[in-house]
């Protein structure tokens, strides 16, 4: 059981690998274009590589269709990113505190999207292992629109998940710099630790869903693995291998591997078998 879920995670944190091994180092861009229209070509596919000892079938009419059509354009991805992160950390070219109201039918209360959070005050003897990160950090809304940050917090997938994909463009988000301040956005990550758990999670009681308590460790660890030098990103990265490690003995039943239920808490080393999430 053991040796079947450390293969399981170790496939996933092999398949985020292999979606940065490209990156490159790129500029920010504040406009996006489409690249023009481009002629399509009539050359035929390729022959597919196939077993040895098979005998390849030929279809006249698939051979004679081109690789691409007369009329499509190639969307630029990497545009659209860069002009995404423009927008979403628009904000941070104000040094102040401006939340959104988000009110749903009026797209002009959106702006900016997102927000700074300041902690009131941080002890002498700082440590975000044990008291938590309590320095400036910033939320997002899940969705444009969604109010609800407003009173349960910004969603740890959503923040983690946009400064990944902002990394993996090739942007330092680790020395963002707007006006004459720069700011680390991946210390600012530490805020979705819980001391208590020492999980990397979405705001709100842990054990009540799989995809809010394991999907922000994964993207925390990954976001690791781009800056490794972020100082007590390791040791949160490993406190949560450690606590999931610690928990399989009891995603069994009878001896027999057991994922009917919706969550699992670490502290009270207790399964969540109702509710609707995954």
């Amino acid at each position: 059981m053991k040796k079947w879920l450390a293969l399981w995670i170790i496939c996933i944190c092999g398949g985020l690998s292999a979606c940065v091994g490209q990156s490159t180092e790129v500029q920010t861009t504040s406009t996006t274009t489409l690249l023009p229209t481009t002629q399509a070509t009539t050359t035929t596919q390729p022959s597919l590589l196939l077993p040895q000892g098979s005998t390849a079938k030929t279809i006249r009419k698939v051979e004679s269709f081109p690789l691409n059509t007369d009329d499509f354009r190639l969307f630029d991805y990497q545009a659209r990113a860069l002009w995404l992160d423009d927008i979403v950390f628009a904000f941070a070219n104000n040094p102040d505190q401006v939340q959104p109201s988000y009110i749903r039918d009026n797209p002009e209360t959106w702006q900016p999207i997102g927000f700074w959070i300041d902690q009131a005050r941080q002890p002498d003897d700082y440590d975000p292992l044990v008291s938590g990160y309590l320095k400036r950090t910033f939320g997002l809304p899940t969705y444009l629109g969604d109010n609800r940050v407003l009173s349960s917090g910004s969603e740890a997938i959503t923040a983690l998940a946009m400064v990944l994909s902002s990394s993996l463009m090739g942007l330092h988000m680790d020395a963002k710099t707007y006006g004459d301040t720069t700011y680390d956005m991946v210390e600012m990550m530490l805020a979705h630790y819980d001391t208590g758990s020492k999980l990397v999670h979405n705001a709100g009681v842990q054990g009540q869903s799989f995809w809010y308590d394991i999907f922000p460790q994964i993207l925390f660890a990954k976001l690791y693995d781009l800056y490794p030098d972020t100082e007590f990103m390791r040791e949160m990265v490993l406190n949560g291998a450690d606590e999931w490690l610690e928990a399989l003995p009891y995603f069994e039943t009878d001896g027999v591997a057991d994922y009917e239920f919706v969550g699992y808490n670490v502290t009270l080393e207790s399964p969540t078998i109702t509710g609707g999430h995954i």
